[in-house]
């Protein structure tokens, strides 16, 4: 079981590799991705135990939709000690609002630097995922063949369940996708002992087939 540590891992975004494009006498430069949702790394245990505070700085691609597409650690300072890998497991799993090109969602690429301090002892760790289901996609929209994804809110409860869970937005559009968004949200599970809210995301494709699961 992951538990928060005393330790506080933190992130900035530093760079962000914009698309644009040129309509009439002006340019239109894409707006970035901003995180809805980031648990923090876990802190690579040797480097806690010495007290060695560090960095990573990562190339990440954010989709359409919102997730992680791809990620790549592009240095990490002290190297050996394990802080790319951590921040590498945990920004795969952060949630954003997409960056969008004429008010549209895209995919972009970012750099994020992520930093762990061993002697700050304000951290306000996040819940994390420890279990989550496929949602059951809508027969209709699975034969579509279309792409789509759901933002929710849920509280989360020290027990690890989330209560109080409601559609924050559908991406691109609506797609009657809320209901089953909502339905799976509410039997995923979060490690015990962190309350707080969380912003997941709930993807729809082809991929999943009507009453699927994990």
């Amino acid at each position: 079981m992951k538990k928060a540590g005393a330790v506080v891992c933190s992130f900035l975004l530093v760079l962000s590799f914009t698309g644009c494009a040129i309509r009439g006498n002006h340019v239109e430069v894409a707006t970035a991705p901003v995180v809805l949702y980031a648990p923090s790394p876990q802190y690579p245990e040797a480097a806690r135990m010495s007290g060695v505070s560090g960095e990573a700085l990562l190339k990440v691609t954010v989709d359409s939709f919102g997730q992680t597409s791809a990620a790549a650690v592009s240095s990490e300072t002290p190297s050996g000690q394990g802080f790319g890998k951590a921040a590498l497991a945990a920004v795969r799993e952060w949630v954003w609002e997409p960056g969008k090109l004429q008010g549209r969602p895209v995919n972009q690429g970012r750099q994020v630097r992520v930093r762990f301090s061993a002697y700050d002892r304000e951290a306000s760790p996040v819940p994390l995922i420890a279990s989550k289901t496929a949602p059951q996609v809508p027969e209709e929209f699975a034969k579509s063949g279309e792409m789509a994804a759901v933002l929710v809110l849920a509280e989360v409860a020290s027990d690890g369940k989330p209560y109080a869970v409601s559609v924050l937005k559908e991406l691109p559009g609506p797609k009657g996708l809320a209901a089953a968004a909502l339905d799976c949200v509410k039997q995923w599970r979060f490690y015990p002992g962190t309350t707080g809210a969380v912003t997941v995301l709930v993807p729809f494709g082809p991929k999943e087939a009507t009453g699927s699961g994990q």
